[in-house]
């Protein structure tokens, strides 16, 4: 059976299906309470979430994280102290933004039901030989701009529930994610000479990488090098120096990857001053877009 086969109850309305992770996330977040009513696929009644254990285990121990040896999150690998702060940071802000995440994916869910709705009608008005409610449709002649929603609220999704930020992870090494804190204050050729001996001091000049430009929680620039030091020379007079107040760097496990991590990252911090969305093909973010957009396409097709 899968293991999304959880369904709840709520004002009388059924979501569903959820996995039991799902369920505890709702818990958490105070949208479900222990008291709800809860239904796994093939049982024959309805119960309440209490009386599942898998579920309460789960919240218990998602509630109360074991602690690694360093005294941080078990999960969490980083190079520096300043980098394990980052981390930490970073799931204090999917923290906030979690309880968001089920209404995207009611609006995605709500976005696929006015298609579904369209081409259903649009069967029987053949079944009855009559003309398509104008209505639908406007729905079926609207389909790119409602692919446009969907992936809007796919990529928000992604974000708030940290997915791309674990697709990243997927192409890097567990130490190969490094950030400079910048000491100087706007001075840009100080800040460039901090970047280049902090590079060799690092071993990272002359390796492939992605390479960030961030100034608070807001990332300016993400672009990629095969060099990262001869890249790094030729920004040396542009305004993110002066702009930001640190430098990161992600080494990919090779080469052949830059493009997809590139990619990633600009679709997770969405920088401000990128030019170019990265390279939109073979990577898992726009290989699941191309299949909602192909699955859309035969949704509106008639055959």
């Amino acid at each position: 059976m899968s293991n999304k086969a959880y369904f709840y109850s709520v004002s009388g309305t059924v979501e569903g299906p959820h996995s039991p992770s799902e369920i505890v996330d709702l818990l958490i977040e105070g949208s479900l309470s222990h008291a709800a009513h809860l239904i796994k696929a093939g049982d024959p009644d309805w119960k309440t979430i209490a009386d599942f254990p898998d579920v309460l285990g789960m919240f218990e121990q998602r509630k109360n994280p074991k602690e690694d040896m360093t005294g941080g999150p078990a999960s969490t690998i980083s190079s520096t102290a300043e980098e394990r702060a980052e981390a930490d940071d970073e799931k204090e802000e999917l923290k906030t933004r979690r309880k968001s995440r089920h209404g995207m994916l009611r609006i995605i869910r709500a976005s696929l039901d006015q298609l579904w709705d369209a081409q259903r009608e649009a069967i029987i008005s053949r079944i009855k030989d009559d003309d398509l409610d104008v209505e639908y449709e406007s729905t079926r002649k609207s389909h790119k701009s409602i692919y446009q929603t969907i992936e809007q609220n796919v990529i928000e999704y992604w974000r708030t529930d940290g997915i791309l930020s674990a697709w990243t992870r997927d192409l890097t090494w567990n130490d190969a994610d490094f950030t400079l804190k910048f000491k100087s204050k706007d001075d840009e050729a100080a800040k460039f000479e901090e970047a280049m001996t902090w590079l060799s001091s690092k071993s990272l000049a002359g390796l492939p990488a992605v390479y960030c430009f961030i100034c608070g929680k807001e990332y300016i620039y993400i672009g990629q090098a095969k060099d990262i030091g001869a890249r790094l020379k030729q920004h040396e007079q542009k305004t993110f120096f002066t702009r930001a107040d640190r430098f990161r760097v992600v080494i990919p496990q090779n080469k052949k990857m830059l493009n997809k991590l590139e990619r990633l990252l600009i679709l997770n911090r969405q920088p401000t001053e990128n030019r170019s969305p990265g390279v939109c093909k073979n990577n898992p973010a726009d290989d699941c877009m191309e299949f909602i957009r192909r699955e859309i396409k035969e949704l509106i097709s008639d055959f």
